[in-house]
């Protein structure tokens, strides 16, 4: 006689995973009150939505209403215990354009995106919960 137990403990895993597969992550919005490059592309100022992908190791950041989007691999930062914050951090160049640096999402942080050298000051815009 067969047990029940295996099947018993994997319908409520595939369950689980179905469920996690159908509800993607909940973008978190930011507000950009200037225009910016990132990777030598300019982005107008508006609204952004910054979400994580499923498997957590790269984040995408889209323009509400426009086709401009950029994607990029996170890895592991230093944010505060418990840090929910998703945040965009931006330099001003010397010739006074404002270049993202990089972008964090709660506990994960991209790399320095930036190739500028020559910053004059820093600004960040923060969104989530």
């Amino acid at each position: 006689m067969r047990s029940m137990l295996p099947k018993f403990f994997l319908l409520p895993a595939l369950a689980a995973a179905a469920a996690l597969l159908s509800h993607p992550a909940q973008a978190e919005r930011v507000t950009v009150p200037f225009a910016f490059t990132a990777l030598d592309h300019s982005f107008p100022p508006g609204v952004y939505d910054v979400e994580e992908n499923l498997n957590k190791n790269s984040v995408t950041v889209h323009c509400e209403g426009g086709p401009e989007s950029f994607t990029w691999i996170m890895g592991p930062g230093d944010p505060a215990p418990g840090d929910q914050h998703i945040t965009l951090r931006f330099i001003e160049s010397a010739n006074g354009k404002h270049v993202l640096e990089s972008v964090q999402y709660r506990d994960q942080i991209t790399s320095k995106l930036s190739k500028h050298h020559d910053r004059k000051a820093g600004a960040e815009m923060a969104g989530g919960r």
